[in-house]
């Protein structure tokens, strides 16, 4: 914890996403066991509020300006879906304060929409894979991106991030199967795709607090 505090002005942080999103998964378990030293708020969060931070302030300049982590594949959708996966964790607990879910809400909701606006190819069936492969498209990936696009639309009932989803979520089925499959590939497809169609399939939070 103690070195956590300079990581906040590390712009490079954004390479150590997916290790700060296990991270925080750690954490939502072992408090979730009731081990007392993961009682309190993860410190987890702010280096991922902070990773989300930084993402937006990238890809709103993109293809302009400069990443500024690892510059050979720099920013990846799916390490974001990652973050996005462990926040969501995080969000629906129900001891997560105010403050945060609503950060967790606003924070993923713009990346979210950067994300798919800049980088979702209609004719590639897909993400490209990196912002450092621009013209590369996985399709694999398509299903451990397009939960959070569901969560999204739970939560705010807002008709963009239902069509993206469904967009996603059928390319994903039909074009997702790469020639070598393996238990990588699986995991990808499998890892949460069900809550995609699982948020899809319920009312948002919004109409539901309509008809009560």
């Amino acid at each position: 914890k103690a070195d956590l505090p300079g990581w906040l002005t590390t712009p490079s942080l954004v390479d150590a996403s997916r290790e700060i999103a296990y991270a925080i998964n750690a954490w939502s378990v072992a408090k979730d066991c009731g081990d007392a030293e993961f009682a309190g708020r993860d410190p987890y969060l702010d280096l991922a509020y902070y990773q989300l931070d930084t993402w937006k302030l990238y890809l709103q300049e993109y293809p302009g300006g400069t990443y500024p982590g690892e510059p050979k594949a720099q920013y990846q959708p799916f390490m974001f879906a990652l973050t996005c996966e462990a926040l969501i964790t995080v969000y629906k607990s129900p001891d997560t304060r105010k403050a945060d879910r609503d950060k967790i809400l606003t924070k993923i909701g713009d990346v979210a929409k950067l994300t798919y606006n800049k980088l979702y190819s209609d004719t590639n069936h897909s993400f490209s894979a990196n912002t450092g492969n621009p013209t590369t498209y996985w399709p694999a990936v398509n299903l451990l991106v397009v939960p959070l696009y569901g969560w999204l639309w739970h939560e705010t009932g807002e008709q963009y991030y239902l069509d993206a989803g469904d967009k996603i979520f059928s390319d994903g089925v039909v074009f997702g199967w790469p020639e070598v499959w393996g238990g990588k590939q699986f995991s990808q497809n499998y890892r949460w795709s069900f809550d995609y169609v699982n948020w899809r399939q319920q009312d948002s939070v919004m109409v539901t607090q309509q008809k009560n």
